[in-house]
């Protein structure tokens, strides 16, 4: 199944860029990154992503990795 998983550019300080790249790797996942989500508060503080129209949060980009695979599945 295809999912699109949402990262904002602004968050990548936290290392999602390269869990948005590993995502980018497989086929079944799009993968959009835009300038904002509007989770400025959120975004700052932690790694986050939206999969399913659900933010997605974790300790660290790696972690993120993993609960963006388990809410996918």
């Amino acid at each position: 199944m295809d999912y699109v998983i949402k990262f904002c550019e602004n968050n990548f300080v936290h290392g999602t860029g390269e869990t948005a790249r590993r995502l980018r790797e497989e086929d079944n996942y799009e993968v959009m990154i835009t300038s904002c989500l509007g989770n400025c508060s959120d975004c700052i503080d932690m790694p986050y992503a939206v999969v399913k129209d659900t933010l997605i949060y974790a300790d660290d980009a790696d972690s993120l990795y993993d609960e963006i695979m388990d809410a996918i599945d």
